[in-house]
């Protein structure tokens, strides 16, 4: 009988202690924020995608000038079935942006995307004086496609990008006008995989004294 008793007790102990082990191992993980996809945020809404975008840690220096409660300014673009794009404005006068995408059942996973940006490796020599008469179009036409010849371009990679954005059925286009005439810049269209943004081709014009109209800028395939 006391034998059996103390069995009781050891058993109870051990019981107990796995009890304490459990409970012990158990944390308490706080729900995740939801974020709210909307053109009308509430102040508490956009704090909670500033805490998700890690704003504005990947902007330029990891700063934002205008910083305020109002802050990030975001914009939303769908992107396909489950999915879309979010962006958060980092240099209003330039709009200068990070941009993520966004699985639409893990919101509170963002992922920001890397892009592939070309960049003017050379030192250009663009004449300040222009053409006039009857052949001055043409002949600034000439020009600026001349010109265009001799731009070399290599890809940077970069969390950072500005211009204007939007996304269709072919991809992404990115358009980065260098001017406040748009006559000079880069028009880049991207595939999106995973969290990288894969430049397809895009268009560029040096000359800032040529067309605004990106369809006649000077065409790269893949980055060449």
């Amino acid at each position: 009988m006391k034998t059996f008793s103390k069995y009781i007790r050891v058993l109870g102990h051990a019981l107990l202690w796995s009890s304490v082990t459990i409970i012990s191992s158990c944390k308490i993980v706080p729900d995740q924020p939801v974020l709210v996809r909307s053109e009308q945020l509430s102040h508490v809404e956009r704090s909670h995608w500033r805490e998700a975008l890690k704003f504005p840690s990947y902007c330029e220096n990891g700063e934002y000038e205008w910083d305020d409660a109002a802050s990030p300014d975001l914009v939303f673009l769908d992107f396909q079935p489950g999915k879309y794009l979010v962006y958060n404005l980092c240099d209003l006068s330039i709009n200068q942006a990070n941009i993520f995408l966004v699985d639409a059942d893990k919101p509170s996973q963002p992922k920001l995307l890397e892009f592939s940006l070309p960049k003017l490796v050379n030192e250009m020599k663009i004449a300040a004086e222009f053409p006039e008469g009857e052949q001055a179009e043409k002949r600034l036409n000439e020009y600026t496609q001349s010109i265009q010849q001799q731009a070399k371009y290599e890809l940077t990679k970069s969390n950072l990008v500005d211009g204007s954005f939007f996304f269709d059925e072919e991809g992404l286009f990115v358009i980065q006008r260098r001017n406040s005439s748009g006559q000079c810049g880069t028009a880049s269209r991207y595939r999106i995989e995973e969290n990288k943004a894969l430049l397809v081709d895009f268009r560029a014009q040096v000359s800032c004294v040529g067309s605004s109209d990106v369809a006649t800028w000077k065409y790269y395939k893949n980055g060449e």
